[in-house]
């Protein structure tokens, strides 16, 4: 049959080919998606937020009269190096050296008691802000505030009713002391060379509060007050100059020189742009309000040109965890946008990692500098950490941190999911190349040939769980850097005089350890205890070395379900791996139900603690990567359309997912079953096409051949700019509907 196929494509050619419709009023249906408080709360995990990538500013209760306005920037760090210790060196140096410093707040103290029952609020995801209504028993007082989008600076605006109109605001400083100080023992601590106290200068209307930092640079607060309810403000973070006092009063003195009304639209103007660069609609009110709310995190939280999204984002809290963890923390971080077309915006990661290559190369033992790399568990922004090697490093750190060395290879797999969406090949072939050959470079030094003639890696640390030789997580990694080495040589063609290295390695690794049921932490270390980690499975998710087509559906259920089945460590981003993988085999029951025991890790504002209130930004972020992969996943080659969806989801509709290859799709389903798609070839190529009756829709074709492989599968050869439509020409419009607002406090 297979030459009938080949004909039926010929003939398919020539069809005409319709754009999809889209009917979305944006305004209307991200409305529905606000998280409203009808109460106002004290903790940050309940507070209303803003941010433009860099700065950040939550609002919250700080008594009975007080509404606390806390800023805060993701570059404000220390810049400290060993020699600036006396006493002996701590635990964590990196976190305690080069983590991230508190700034302050703005203040308003009413005249009358604050009633918080009959306070309340709103985050606007249209237009990026977040405003309110403070009661008090003397009267009350309407708040909004934003960060602009584009030009550095926020606002503050307030309307004070007769009997709060002399609710005063200030700023009150934060002396600039990592919060992981309390860590430390108390010799240890009194030892530390303190950071200089802030410097306050000018008034409640027009003021700055300069912190000089021990190590170099500076960090600078600025204000300035327009007529007598709109505050100006900033914060700048400079290193290694200080020059931050100036900037921030340059920033603040151009906005509050602006026409206002003109400023605010171009804030806007950019938030109008963001949301539509993709939908989703599913109809689940809670779930999708969720959904929403991330897409507003994400650009809240990093931009092209800004921070990187670390363990805070711009909204740091005391916490041990102020710094970038490299574990899991930053590449779930960054795992939404590249399905969902917003890939434009994680530039931040690639451009950290090409800007940090020195530090991370001298991240390594000086004998392994020439050819290798690595990640340290935790960094500061420059990313220089004494990471972890096979078989131990005589480091001032924990034994643990010092085996920990498969973080690298992760984060490069975040690089090659960001360029097989963008295709951007001067990426590819001068950051993500070069990095993972470092990367699998310093693997090789550390591997021995055992009596079964196979190559084994000496103990390294598996996330959560403990060392062990032939640890899982290494080799999965390794398995997938070697893969893609080749794979990336033959693509740039580059003829590197590695591959036949790349290739015998791929030969005889060890197999990665395993019994009947399930991989094991390593060798001699089966998966035996809870933990929150999926670290023994990421050959499964996220590197796709074992797949339901390699492997066998029964085989990956059977790990999730083992990892599963040991309770008691497991935490947000336990269910989200599960979904994930779940969306791999196509089980959207399971996945729903994962779903469910997900949510009461959720918070009012989405925001995510773990450890009672230690902020961490990952988890709700890969929850919204987790519910793209249910409707849309590419991996290896195959677009994966409706893999997994909820049963509870009768109708689905995406536009503008990005696929490998850079192929974007548009697609709608009723129960799952595939009932219209679209699928754009911006760079051309080959890809393969699986849902469930894909084969049955009739299909308008441009500069694309296709394949019927069966039912499920098409196999398109698609020319530059080609496309292909399936089924009925379609509409894009939200699903189910109003939105029910179901976040915030209530």
């Amino acid at each position: 049959m297979k030459w009938l196929f080949g004909f039926l494509a010929l003939t398919w050619w020539v069809g005409a080919v319709a754009a999809v419709e889209e009917k979305v009023d944006w305004q209307s249906f991200l409305a529905g998606h606000d998280p409203v408080w009808e109460r106002m709360g004290k903790a940050w995990w309940e507070a209303p937020f803003v941010g433009d990538g860099d700065r950040g500013m939550m609002v919250r209760l700080g008594g009975d009269r007080k509404l606390v306005f806390e800023v805060g920037h993701a570059r404000v760090q220390d810049h400290r190096t060993d020699d600036l210790w006396k006493g002996g060196i701590p635990d964590a140096v990196e976190v305690q050296n080069r983590g991230r410093l508190p700034i302050g707040r703005f203040e308003l103290s009413t005249v009358g008691k604050i009633d918080p029952t009959k306070s309340t609020a709103r985050i606007d995801l249209w237009n990026a802000e977040a405003r309110g209504v403070l009661a008090t028993d003397r009267g009350k007082i309407v708040w909004r505030v934003f960060i602009h989008a584009k030009d550095g600076a926020g606002v503050i605006d307030l309307m004070r009713s007769d009997g709060e109109s002399a609710a005063a605001l200030v700023f009150i400083a934060q002396d600039a002391i990592s919060p992981r100080e309390k860590n430390l023992p108390a010799d240890m601590r009194a030892a530390r060379k303190p950071n200089p106290k802030p410097r306050s200068e000018g008034d409640a209307k027009k003021g700055r509060v300069v912190q000089d930092l021990v190590a170099g640079g500076q960090t600078a607060t600025a204000w300035q007050r327009v007529g007598d309810g709109r505050w100006f403000w900033t914060i700048e973070h400079r290193f290694p100059e200080s020059d931050a006092g100036t900037r921030a009063e340059a920033t603040v003195a151009r906005a509050a020189g602006s026409d206002f009304l003109v400023w605010q639209a171009s804030h806007r103007q950019w938030w109008h742009d963001w949301y539509p660069r993709s939908f989703f609609s599913f109809g689940d009110p809670y779930w999708e309000s969720f959904y929403w709310i991330q897409i507003y995190k994400m650009a809240s939280a990093t931009r092209a040109d800004r921070a990187l999204i670390d363990n805070s984002g711009p909204w740091l809290q005391p916490s041990g965890w102020c710094a970038t963890w490299w574990n899991l923390n930053v590449q779930l971080s960054y795992s939404p946008f590249y399905a969902s077309g917003r890939s434009a915006e994680a530039e931040a990661l690639p451009r950290h990692l090409a800007a940090g290559m020195d530090a991370l190369v001298r991240s390594v033992d000086e004998k392994y500098r020439a050819d290798s790399a690595a990640l340290c568990r935790n960094t500061g922004a420059d990313l220089f950490g004494w990471a972890g090697q096979p078989g131990g490093r005589a480091l001032r750190e924990r034994k643990d941190i010092g085996m920990e060395t498969g973080n690298l290879p992760w984060a490069c797999h975040n690089l090659y999911r960001h360029y097989r969406v963008t295709m951007d090949e001067k990426m590819g072939r001068e950051l993500l190349f070069p990095l993972l050959r470092r990367s699998v470079n310093y693997y090789r030094h550390f591997l021995k040939e055992g009596a079964d003639g196979r190559l084994h890696l000496p103990k390294t640390h598996s996330p959560e769980y403990g060392e062990a030789a032939d640890a899982n997580y290494d080799l999965a990694g390794l398995v997938w850097g070697c893969r893609t080495l080749l794979e990336l040589d033959a693509v740039f063609g580059i003829k590197d005089p590695l591959v036949p290295e790349w290739r015998k390695l791929l030969e005889k690794l060890v197999p990665f350890p395993r019994d009947a049921v399930s991989y094991h932490i390593g060798a001699a270390m089966p998966y035996e205890r809870s933990h929150r980690h999926w670290s023994h499975l990421m050959m499964i998710y996220p590197y796709g070395v074992v797949t339901p087509e390699s492997d066998g559906v029964e085989w990956i259920r059977g790990n999730l379900d083992h990892w599963h089945s040991k309770k008691g460590a497991h935490q947000g981003y336990s269910f989200t791996g599960g979904i994930a993988m779940s969306a791999m085999f196509g089980d959207g029951d399971r996945a729903q139900r994962l779903l469910d025991g997900f949510r009461p890790f959720l918070n009012p504002n989405t925001l995510y603690r773990e450890g009672g209130s230690a902020p961490v930004m990952e988890t709700p972020l890969h929850g919204a990567a987790v519910l793209q992969d249910m409707a849309f996943r590419s991996q290896n080659g195959v677009i994966h359309v409706f893999p997994a969806t909820s049963p509870k989801w009768e109708r689905t509709v995406f536009r503008g997912f990005t696929a490998e290859g850079g192929f974007v799709v548009d697609a709608g389903a009723e129960r799952g079953r595939l009932c219209w798609l679209e699928l754009a070839a911006p760079f051309g190529g080959e890809v393969v096409l699986e849902c469930d009756g894909i084969g049955d829709l009739k299909r308008a074709i441009r500069g694309a051949k296709v394949e019927v492989l069966g039912s499920d599968r098409l196999r398109l050869s698609c020319d530059k700019g080609g496309r292909i439509t399936l089924g009925d020409t379609a509409v894009v419009r939200p699903v189910g509907g109003p939105g029910t607002n179901p976040f915030g406090l209530k």
